[in-house]
């Protein structure tokens, strides 16, 4: 009903109502409890985790003893964000594959507004292999990049799809592949490496 009355898609609704828990865009989140601090992290294979520090800036292995005592509350409040992250990150995911059978697109404005631009989504964005007005790029570099490594630059109202094995010949998925593999790239969810069985 709200996608409705806003005129929109469901998923174009889940896509901008996406929050940004804090994150900054090297996906971090600082957090103090008096003496020590809390640094929760996305890695660039979608893990999240929180590391203590103490004033002097040295790790701690586990939750500090005075932060249970004295911070409980903003304890339980940043262990909530952390596994509700986590599930954001997964039901994206989730939205993102689904959108090759959707056959969903975006302008580029939009979608780098909602996706490589955004704190969360574009931990699964960037990991992805995108058409842009028929040409594929990935994120490298702090840029989007072809196969070649030439740098791919849309303008604002280019049509942006994601890209899937099927529409592509045989021996260039595999150079895809490759190239995931020496940049040492794991996808969110099978991409490159989907299966394919073709008719004959």
């Amino acid at each position: 009903r709200a996608a409705d009355h806003a005129g929109m898609s469901v998923d174009d609704l889940q896509d901008i109502g996406v929050p940004d828990f804090g994150l900054s865009q090297d996906h971090r989140r600082i957090e103090r409890f008096g003496e020590y601090s809390a640094e929760l992290t996305v890695s660039d294979e979608g893990e999240v985790d929180i590391n203590w520090l103490n004033s002097a800036g040295k790790s701690q292995q586990s939750v500090p003893a005075a932060v249970k005592k004295d911070y409980a509350a903003q304890l339980k409040s940043l262990k909530k964000v952390k596994d509700d992250l986590e599930k954001i990150l997964s039901t994206t995911s989730r939205r993102v594959e689904h959108s090759l059978i959707n056959q969903r697109h975006w302008t580029f404005s939009s979608w780098k507004e909602r996706y490589l631009d955004h704190p969360v989504c574009s931990v699964i964005a960037r990991r992805l292999l995108w058409n842009f007005n028929g040409k594929t790029g990935i994120w490298h570099k702090e840029r989007i990049v072809d196969l070649q490594g030439k740098e791919l630059q849309p303008d604002e109202s280019a049509i942006v799809e994601l890209w899937h094995p099927i529409s592509v010949e045989p021996g260039t998925v595999l150079t895809w592949r490759r190239w995931l593999l020496e940049h040492n790239i794991t996808q969110p969810f099978k991409q490159c490496y989907r299966e394919i069985y073709v008719l004959t």
